[in-house]
């Protein structure tokens, strides 16, 4: 009898997981502005306004990345063809995000404003590595390729250089 293989074969699609994952951050970015602009328009006008609506601006943010970063993972995943989980690509994005506020707490050197600068991209990194780790380990695979597939499929998305350059490279090849 031939082999079986399944409908859905997993392939990288760690690109389309980087794009939803910024589709996330950008409906949290929304969320938060108008959650602070609600702050601001009922304040009376007094001297913490300002202070009022970047607080709840703020809050309205991070809610929306603790859901929807690692939804967007989710969603971008599944539709390139992923099968993994929701709660994974969260689970990851929470422990991304504890180690992120490790590397954030650690590079906050007063003097240093380049250090600080580099642990918060540092941080934001790895919540969406995290995120795309979880996603990623929760997908199942088939156990044989495809019949006439490649063994092996090499699935970049970017990669260094000899002379030290970054280079993206296009989603879906296979070599």
């Amino acid at each position: 009898p031939a082999p079986t293989t399944s409908t859905r074969r997993h392939r990288g699609h760690v690109g389309s997981e980087i794009l939803g994952g910024l589709g996330g951050v950008g409906v949290s970015l929304a969320l938060g502005l108008v959650v602070g602009g609600v702050a601001a328009a009922g304040c009376d006008g007094g001297d913490f306004c300002g202070l009022v609506a970047v607080i709840y601006g703020t809050l309205g943010f991070t809610a929306g990345v603790i859901f929807a970063l690692p939804l967007g993972v989710y969603l971008a995943g599944n539709a390139a063809g992923g099968d993994g989980s929701y709660l994974s690509a969260f689970v990851g994005h929470l422990g991304g995000a504890l180690l992120g506020i490790g590397i954030v707490a650690l590079s906050a050197v007063p003097e240093n404003e380049a250090l600080i600068m580099l642990g918060l991209g540092a941080g934001i990194v790895v919540e969406f590595a995290g995120a795309i780790l979880g996603y990623e380990l929760s997908c199942t695979e088939d156990a044989e390729p495809a019949a006439g597939g490649p063994a092996i499929e090499v699935v970049p998305t970017f990669a260094v250089l000899p002379d030290g350059d970054l280079q993206a490279a296009a989603e879906g090849l296979q070599l």
